[in-house]
């Protein structure tokens, strides 16, 4: 049995697929199984794989007729055996210690998560700031759940971290959903008492234009809302004291969003006014857990919210010419 098992979903990657695939294999750390998904592609994602898989017998290749993300996340942990789950993906890439680094703590430390930091690619074009390898630990749930909301130093996603795959037991992706590893980190960090952050950046991402954050706005990114909600409730029972946190991070959630939704006046003026008037719904069904949420830090942030539940209308308009005349 390996000791890590990484789970890899793959959907139209190939232009970056090679070099995520050569950061893998290339690993100082080499006791682990590479579980790909391929979930459909129409590039040639499909035969890379296929490609790598005959090249490395650690690769297992899986697929799916498209069925998303986390439909290929939750297959790779049914057919993972590792010890530990790492989740990584195909459009990224790692340094070459990546895994002997977030192995060595979280062996050594006996800790049940560890995490190291993610930067983008063109962090590599600037002078190599300094990173000290320090050691950074929680050892309570509770201050592990406040560092989790507030999102530092952990990112809410799954990437970055070493899990143990006995303690994933029962915790799955929301299937058909975007934004679903919100939820996922969350019933992870509520079961577990101990975690250690590294200093150390051993994630990159490539700003992909296909990426789930930078697509144009759908009705699915109401999904960002819905799998805060599931946090919220939880929230609201376990650890009421951090309500405001979790509030907080669902009014930016809808900042994000409502900024995605006037970006589609430039694709769509119709289908943005109807959206918006559709956030403006949620918003008001919100209104009560959003009055506890802790201040938005821009006045920017705080007016667009404002407006949209108030005028929703004139928004619309002030960003509609905001766009004739740019």
């Amino acid at each position: 049995m390996p000791k890590i098992s990484i789970i890899v979903p793959v959907y139209n990657s190939a232009l970056f697929l090679e070099r995520y695939l050569d950061s893998i294999i290339n690993q100082t750390f080499q006791d682990f199984e590479l579980i790909l998904i391929e979930d459909g592609s129409d590039d040639k994602s499909p035969q890379i794989c296929k490609h790598y898989q005959q090249k490395d017998r650690r690769i297992q290749l899986f697929y799916e007729q498209h069925s998303g993300q986390s439909v290929a996340r939750n297959l790779g942990l049914t057919k993972s055996q590792g010890k530990y789950i790492c989740f990584i993906d195909s459009d990224d890439y790692v340094t070459s210690d990546y895994l002997e680094r977030l192995y060595e703590v979280i062996a050594q430390e006996k800790v049940d998560l560890v995490s190291c930091q993610m930067r983008g690619e063109s962090y590599l074009k600037s002078l190599t700031p300094k990173e000290s390898g320090k050691l950074t630990y929680f050892q309570t749930n509770d201050d592990l759940m406040a560092a989790y909301l507030q999102e530092s130093p952990f990112s809410f996603g799954p990437v970055t971290k070493l899990y143990h795959r006995a303690l994933l037991e029962g915790i799955y992706f929301s299937e058909h959903k975007i934004y679903e590893d919100y939820y996922f980190n969350y019933q992870y960090f509520s079961k577990i008492s101990s975690e250690v952050a590294i200093d150390f950046v051993g994630y990159f991402y490539i700003q992909n234009q296909e990426s789930t954050v930078r697509k144009s706005f759908d009705l699915r990114q109401l999904d960002n809302i819905t799998e805060q909600h599931k946090v919220i409730k939880e929230v609201k029972e376990k650890y009421p004291e951090y309500l405001p946190i979790a509030a907080y991070n669902l009014a930016w959630g809808y900042y994000w969003i409502i900024i995605k939704c006037l970006a589609l006046l430039k694709e769509n003026k119709a289908k943005s006014k109807e959206y918006l008037k559709l956030i403006r719904n949620y918003l008001i069904d919100d209104q009560e857990i959003l009055q506890r949420a802790l201040a938005l830090k821009t006045k920017r942030e705080k007016w667009t919210i404002k407006m949209v539940k108030s005028c929703p209308n004139i928004i619309w308009w002030a960003y509609n010419i905001r766009f004739y005349f740019k």
